[in-house]
């Protein structure tokens, strides 16, 4: 898979979580030492068969995610809106019509508000101590055109949600064990060594919602690897849950940034993709292309679920940092 990635701090690429992390020190003998940090996630998509399917995270102990939530919540009461939406937010519709005159067409200074205010939730995010931003992505026009083989159809889906989403949950776990690797590297010959582990809260979803928890257990049982580091599986209201909000807004500047990555839009990098950047947030971003979903498609049979044990062997022998002349 084709992957740009950054560390939040200069040091080995393993790193990235080693800051963010809570122990939870178990007291009867024998008993693992567990790190515990959490990943929310949600998706942000182009319409039909075009763009970028792209599953945002964020991960971080409860300290850092209840001050986003609690910050995010004042943010909202302060624009007036009740929850925002990045798609939403840039075509002035939903709660953000009422700063247009015309929904989806605004004018150069309504977008200007809109773009404020875009970089205000954004920049909460990326301000936060101690918490990493990810993401993955489908080439949508691959992913179609791969699927018109009935086959590989009844391997892959009608959609890329179920993919992108497995993809974005084993890249979590292979997050916990880079930094596991990391700290035991660190650590004494008698020191225990520490597990990571993330739990998981998902955006609800109309078709898949019902199944998904079904799914995460198929999926962990697929990746005997991946499984060690993947704890519980919750779905909620990205209406409702604030930092699934936030994880919205995430997944939208990670498609964004990957329409110039992959040559699909000639347009500046945005501004809310620096503040991610600028301030070392943005952790992996991974996209599946042609090659990857065939190759997919070659190693499963209908109803499996996806082995993506390669994730887990990812090494990286330097960090990349994303610039605008990449793109």
């Amino acid at each position: 898979m084709t992957v740009v990635r950054e560390s939040p701090r200069e040091g080995p690429p393993e790193s990235f979580l080693e800051q963010i992390a809570v122990s939870v020190h178990l007291r009867r003998y024998k008993e693992e030492v567990y790190t515990v940090l959490a990943t929310y996630l949600d998706e942000s998509f182009d319409m039909g068969k075009r763009g970028i399917y792209a599953v945002g995270g964020i991960t971080a102990r409860g300290l850092p995610l209840f001050e986003l939530d609690r910050k995010w919540e004042a943010l909202l009461k302060k624009i007036g809106i009740a929850y925002y939406k990045a798609s939403e937010c840039e075509m002035g519709t939903g709660e953000f019509a009422k700063f247009v005159k015309t929904e989806r067409n605004p004018t150069l200074n309504e977008r200007e508000n809109l773009t404020e205010i875009s970089h205000q939730f954004v920049s909460l995010i990326a301000t936060e101590p101690n918490l990493v931003v990810y993401g993955v992505g489908v080439i949508q026009p691959d992913f179609y055109e791969v699927i018109k083989d009935s086959y590989a159809h009844s391997v892959l889906g009608n959609d890329p949600f179920p993919l992108a989403y497995d993809l974005a949950m084993v890249q979590a776990a292979w997050m916990m064990k880079s930094t596991e690797k990391q700290k035991a590297a660190a650590q004494q010959p008698w020191q225990s060594v520490e597990r990571f582990v993330t739990s998981f809260v998902r955006d609800d979803h109309q078709i898949y919602g019902p199944l998904a928890g079904e799914r995460y257990i198929k999926l962990k049982a697929s990746n005997a690897e991946a499984e060690r580091y993947m704890g519980a599986h919750t779905i909620a209201d990205d209406k409702k849950v604030f930092v699934l909000q936030a994880a919205d807004a995430v997944a939208y500047e990670i498609r964004r940034v990957l329409h110039l990555a992959h040559k699909q839009r000639k347009e500046s990098m945005r501004g809310q993709f620096k503040l991610f950047r600028d301030h070392s947030r943005m952790a992996t971003i991974h996209t599946a292309v042609k090659q990857n979903l065939l190759n997919t498609v070659a190693l499963h049979k209908p109803g499996d679920s996806f082995n993506l044990s390669d994730i887990m062997e990812t090494e990286y022998p330097e960090n990349i940092r994303i610039e605008e002349e990449m793109m």
